[in-house]
């Protein structure tokens, strides 16, 4: 009976010893997590290079425009009318030649010009990575970087996006830009990247887009609801779609006749802050400088929170700007 038993742990032993090993050189969700970040800053870097290209030709080709001056047209003309009529003379050639002189010394100075690069260094193009490690899990979304933009100690880059949908929408810009392309009331649904659970963090949007004037709900949901594609149906939304036009546990709390903005328009700079540690969140419209705060019931809404985004109306867009956070 003693062997049995030690058998058995001798089992439990080897198995556990495999799983460490498995678990120490095969993390598989931050691997891939840094892969995706590879890849998304190999693409920023093309686009930018390519974007760089571009206007160096675009450079060059207004260069050459300069040089076909009204001169050059007329000078070509000369030419071409004497050649075909054999009509010229002596004082027409020094002519010719003075002016092809005259353009050949414009090309060369055209054609030489310069063009310098500077990189604009206030505005990191990839932000560095690091890893955050907790007796649970690895936290790999926090990106090191110092953050004054408001009174807060946004301390860190948490890179949230669009990542999850539901509906007739497009992600755009590597998830920054959402795209509706329903006819119906809040058919889509948008989920984030990122899981709120502890910190406090401020997401910034910008309303791109929005033809029909019909709301765009921007709030958290409980990553444990299900996707469903109605902002209806789940009792852990909170959030808002307008100004003093806010939803809790999934229910809109002004009722009004009509589902249009009024208070938000086209550009308008939206932000959301998660309060974890508190269990609130909290809208402002950076134009109209107007503030809310709701209290979020955990039980409703329980950890880990993810972004919520609803687009109302055919053609409407809302882009990601930033996302900080501060865990302390």
């Amino acid at each position: 009976m003693l062997n049995k038993q030690f058998d058995d742990i001798i089992l439990q032993h080897d198995t556990l010893r495999q799983s460490t090993h498995q678990n120490s050189y095969e993390p598989r969700s931050t691997l891939t997590y840094i892969d995706q970040w590879e890849q998304r800053s190999i693409d920023k870097i093309r686009q930018v290079a390519q974007d760089a290209r571009r206007e160096v030709q675009q450079m060059k080709n207004s260069q050459n425009e300069q040089i076909i001056t009204q001169d050059f047209q007329n000078l070509t003309k000369q030419i071409q009318h004497a050649r075909e009529n054999e009509d010229f003379f002596e004082t027409d050639l020094q002519t010719w030649t003075f002016m092809l002189n005259e353009l050949k010394q414009q090309m060369n100075t055209t054609t030489s010009a310069t063009v310098n690069i500077e990189e604009d260094q206030t505005k990191p193009l990839i932000y560095h990575i690091r890893m955050t490690s907790s007796s649970a899990d690895i936290n790999i979304n926090e990106y090191h970087r110092s953050d004054s933009i408001s009174n807060t100690p946004y301390t860190s880059i948490c890179n949230d996006r669009f990542e999850y949908c539901h509906g007739n929408v497009k992600i755009d810009k590597n998830g920054l830009l959402v795209t509706n392309g329903n006819d119906s009331f809040f058919g889509t649904e948008v989920r984030g990247q990122v899981e709120y659970s502890t910190g406090k963090h401020r997401l910034q949007f910008r309303i791109e887009n929005n033809p029909s004037k019909i709301l765009i709900f921007i709030g958290i949901i409980s990553k444990t609801a299900k996707m469903g594609g109605n902002l209806f149906v789940s009792s852990s939304v909170y959030g808002w779609g307008d100004y003093n036009d806010y939803f809790m546990v999934g229910q809109r709390q002004k009722v009004d006749s009509d589902v249009l903005f009024s208070y938000t328009r086209e550009k308008d700079v939206i932000e959301l802050v998660l309060d974890c540690s508190k269990q609130k969140i909290r809208y402002k419209n950076e134009r109209l400088q107007k503030k809310q705060e709701l209290d979020i019931d955990i039980n409703k809404c329980p950890f880990p929170w993810q972004l919520y985004i609803s687009l109302g109306g055919h053609g409407d867009q809302i882009t990601l700007l930033r996302s900080t956070t501060n865990t302390h």
